[in-house]
């Protein structure tokens, strides 16, 4: 289970199906590590958002057939998903993700 700013994201299918039960809350999406960071996809395993811990930053993203297109910065419609309202909560996810990840 992956918590970005209260919102949850699971690993897999059993993971999301467990969360269903759970008074703490239905997960939003699902994640997915990978060596530079993480990909967000919503609960239709649609790609929303990657984390890049190296470069610190947060982007938008989606699936174009088997290419993944990676915007410079955060659209509106993914900042409004993650709860995101400015640079200083954007800067603490990453911080708080760099720490789970060493």
């Amino acid at each position: 289970m992956l918590l970005i700013n209260n919102i949850k994201f699971a690993r897999n299918d059993i993971e999301f199906t467990q969360t269903l039960f759970q008074s703490k809350g239905t997960c939003l999406g699902f994640y997915k590590k990978v060596k530079a960071g993480y990909k967000l996809f919503d609960h239709n395993n649609n790609l929303f958002a990657f984390i890049h811990l190296k470069n610190k930053m947060i982007v938008s993203a989606y699936q174009k057939e088997t290419k993944t297109i990676y915007s410079q910065s955060l659209s509106d419609t993914s900042r409004s998903i993650l709860g995101i309202k400015n640079m200083i909560q954007e800067d603490r996810i990453i911080s708080e993700l760099k720490e789970i990840d060493l």
